[in-house]
């Protein structure tokens, strides 16, 4: 609750602050710390097109193989800013009474299967092995105890996690695991190609609708740092503006070219992609609190967390993304 009290001084604070500190172009830039598993469009589009710059930030990206490593170190501070799945912000909040708070999630749906060896063709073929994880305690790793579960298997009953953090392919392929949750991408991976790995169980099957694309930072942070914060959420507020005006289609491929080096053919496509995702820059779509109710029952369906789950309130909040909303309307 402490937290929370803290939170809703800072927020008046910040908009005082945020009004008086809009960026000059003669002003210093502020650095952000951001850590993440894999880039996200609207951090290099809006870095590569000067967005963030424009509101006097400038975020320097770091990528992370371990989501535990990742959470331990935005509780220490090493990171402002993560971006990771919503499920490890619930179990570290909850489990650890880390000061963590999600500020932007979206509606989306589930990227990741249950990939397995090829010699595993059915569920009891699983008893008794080991499963490759990132954290045997979130993300992932709650969808796999969903399916185990289903299947009449129990963990550590008749399978057990292996952490392994972003290497779980090579854990299969390696022999110490014969299955691992990974995105849609493994199928274009030699090891799919090769039939040395299938796919078991598709995650839409079990969650047709999954998080997408959390922001979440530490309430100290947040306290600490108001007009960074508003700032970040605004950039991003900028860029899926500008991704969703069709006068800057060309702009925005020739972004997405020069940022993931790819053609315009391809970089049409994940232009496409992109403002499809998006959907608009409303509160509601931007901080889809629901996504949230939605992890916290999963977590108590499969028994690492007990009913009455909290209120999603505990690990999400619109307030930030609301006055970034407001703000800028005041530029």
């Amino acid at each position: 609750m402490q937290g929370i009290r803290l939170l809703a001084l800072a927020i008046p604070l910040a908009l005082t602050t945020t009004l008086m500190l809009l960026p000059t172009q003669a002003q210093e830039l502020s650095s952000i710390r951001f850590n993440i598993f894999g880039a996200r469009r609207e951090i290099t589009l809006g870095s590569d097109l000067g967005i963030f710059a424009n509101r006097g930030l400038q975020v320097e990206q770091f990528t992370t193989q371990s989501s535990e490593l990742q959470a331990q170190q935005l509780l220490d501070g090493t990171w402002d800013i993560t971006g990771a799945d919503a499920d490890n912000y619930v179990y570290w909040t909850q489990d650890f009474d880390a000061d963590f708070f999600i500020f932007m999630v979206a509606r989306g749906t589930q990227d990741n299967h249950f990939w397995v060896s090829r010699d595993i063709q059915s569920w009891e073929d699983l008893r008794g092995k080991v499963i490759a994880a990132d954290s045997a305690y979130s993300g992932q790793t709650s969808m796999i105890r969903l399916m185990m579960q289903d299947h009449g298997l129990q963990i550590d009953r008749d399978y057990t996690f292996l952490p392994v953090g972003s290497n779980r392919l090579p854990a299969i392929l390696d022999g110490r695991a014969v299955g691992a949750s990974a995105g849609s991408a493994t199928a274009s991976s030699d090891a799919a190609r090769d039939g040395l790995v299938h796919i078991l169980a598709r995650g839409p099957d079990y969650l047709p609708a999954y998080p997408a694309n959390p922001y979440a930072t530490s309430r100290r942070w947040a306290t600490a740092h108001p007009d960074q914060l508003l700032s970040f959420i605004g950039a991003i507020i900028d860029t899926k503006a500008f991704l969703l005006d069709p006068t800057k289609e060309q702009e925005a491929i020739a972004s997405i070219m020069r940022t993931d080096q790819v053609d315009a053919q391809r970089a049409g496509e994940l232009y496409r992609q992109s403002v499809s995702a998006i959907g608009d820059i409303s509160t509601d779509t931007q901080v889809a609190e629901d996504m949230i109710q939605l992890v916290e029952d999963m977590r108590a369906d499969v028994g690492l967390m007990e009913r009455p789950t909290p209120p999603p309130s505990k690990f999400v909040t619109p307030v930030w993304y609301e006055l970034a909303l407001r703000l800028r309307g005041a530029r």
